[in-house]
């Protein structure tokens, strides 16, 4: 089962001083990073970039990463339902 977890990066900042969150998703030790529409200011995550404090934009995390488990969930459903040859 994949684990999700949000996440900020120091080099993706922007001109105007905010990060952009993604999302990583890890698998079986295999990881890959899925950009989000949010982007946060410093006052917003901590000092070592680990964790946001403002939980209006953890909300808006969550409700993506659920999205994210309902299409892996039917996709994982659909191969399930295949018959195989």
């Amino acid at each position: 089962m994949p684990t999700y977890k949000p996440t900020v990066f120091k080099h993706h900042q922007r001109r105007d001083g905010k990060f952009r969150v993604s999302i990583r998703i890890t698998h079986n030790r295999k990881s890959v990073y899925m950009p989000t529409d949010v982007y946060v200011s410093r006052k917003q995550i901590t000092t070592d970039f680990k964790t946001i404090k403002d939980t209006e934009v953890v909300r808006m995390i969550d409700r993506d990463i659920i999205e994210y488990e309902n299409i892996l969930l039917r996709l994982s459903l659909i191969h399930i339902s295949e018959p195989t040859r």
